[in-house]
């Protein structure tokens, strides 16, 4: 069994551990959303503090998706309901402009995957990014309650 330090801890990952980070990533791509990630979660958060870390951070990063497309959608929303009185052309460049907005945080969303899932494959964890410190957050909150 091939182990691979991570650089922002001292606990080697194993294969397995990279494999099973990399799956929380991978299924924001596929499917299930949070399910698998959340599962993955509550079973090695005991064992592995890295794919404990790569599941919550799929999960944060994934709600953070679903509230940035529902905020869009609504400002989207409010904004075309503003325009009803309008000529059809300002209507239809509203939509567009909407689409475009919704399109673009896909494309952001995939990326982040994407350096998300290379990142959990390769053993590496990540410490700098908004979805990190916020999974880290989760996880260090969690760590008090069991041991309490």
């Amino acid at each position: 069994m091939q182990t691979a330090a991570s650089p922002s801890s001292s606990v080697p990952t194993t294969a397995t551990d990279r494999r099973l980070a990399g799956a929380a990533h991978v299924t924001s791509l596929l499917g299930p959303w949070v399910i698998l990630p959340f599962i993955l979660y509550m079973f090695q958060r005991e064992r592995s503090r890295f794919v404990a870390h790569h599941a919550m951070r799929a999960i944060v990063l994934q709600l953070a998706f679903v509230i940035a497309c529902l905020t869009g959608m609504a400002l989207g929303t409010s904004t075309l309901t503003t325009l009803m009185f309008l000529p059809e052309f300002f209507v239809q460049l509203m939509l567009y402009q909407m689409y475009a907005f919704v399109g673009f945080l896909v494309l952001i969303y995939v990326a982040l995957i994407l350096i998300a899932m290379v990142r959990a494959f390769s053993g590496q964890t990540d410490t700098g990014s908004l979805f990190a410190r916020a999974s880290d957050a989760v996880l260090e909150r969690d760590a008090r309650v069991s041991q309490a």
